[in-house]
């Protein structure tokens, strides 16, 4: 899908993350979903394989979560890279999206632990400056992928790109966490009724449904950021499609490498 290069107001930014998440829904739900498979197989082991409850909580939250937190900056580095290449056309495959979410790992991991830390904060300093943080540090995380920077200039460099559209993301952001939030919700629900249908109670079916809703939201929610993005990159930096496709090469050539 080749996307237009210039600035986009937030209805057009909506718009097109949808358009590009369905339209690079297989690639995105394939390169999500590879690495999460692992969080998935604690879970059902722990359900399946502990007695306890105590110790199966135990080892979903440990493990299952520690796992999670690793792998997913990997995901967020190969969506990033499969939607980047949309605004110019190029091809990038799965294996070389997620080369690029590999290569990215450290920084994308330190970026995103620092800055949960920093808005996790700002929550408990009555909400507000959360949701202020949240927006200054909204598309850092494209900013080390298309840019290969580390994570404390991705830190100044979304702060930087995001004055004067805040209002804008914030917007963005409750929209579709709003839609996925209901979409997780009924999920849940299916998979609990599912679960108390069944003549032998189990767990496994609620966490399966559960985490393929995950997965489903977590490829879409990547999606909005690399768009806002992009159109900040033309807006405030002059980007143009030279320059933008000069970006995605380097990319692909890193991924090959």
């Amino acid at each position: 899908m080749q996307v237009e290069l210039r600035p986009l107001t937030l209805s057009e930014i909506i718009g097109l993350t949808f358009q590009l998440a369905m339209a690079h829904f297989g690639k995105l739900l394939l390169a999500y979903g590879l690495v999460q498979i692992p969080t998935l197989l604690v879970q059902i082991f722990a359900y399946t394989q502990i007695a306890d409850p105590v110790q199966q909580q135990l080892v979903v939250t440990v493990g299952a979560g520690g796992i999670g937190m690793v792998v997913a900056p990997i995901a967020i580095g190969a969506s990033t890279a499969l939607i980047a290449a949309s605004f110019t056309g190029d091809r990038v495959t799965v294996g070389q999206a997620l080369a690029v979410g590999a290569s990215r790992l450290g920084s994308l991991l330190a970026y995103g632990f620092i800055t949960a830390l920093i808005i996790g904060f700002g929550f408990i300093l009555l909400i507000v400056p959360g949701i202020i943080f949240m927006t200054w540090y909204y598309v850092g995380n494209p900013a080390i992928v298309v840019e290969r920077i580390g994570f404390g200039e991705a830190m100044a460099r979304s702060k930087d790109l995001s004055e004067g559209k805040r209002v804008e993301i914030f917007a963005l952001y409750l929209v579709f966490t709003l839609l996925t939030s209901v979409g997780a919700a009924l999920a849940g629900g299916l998979g609990a009724g599912i679960m108390f249908a069944s003549e032998t109670p189990s767990m496994v079916p609620i966490t399966v449904i559960t985490w393929v809703a995950s997965v489903i939201a977590g490829s879409i929610m990547i999606v909005a950021p690399v768009v806002m993005y992009f159109s900040l990159r033309c807006e405030k930096d002059g980007m143009d499609v030279t320059g933008l496709a000069d970006l995605v090469d380097e990319i692909g050539r890193r991924a090959d490498a």
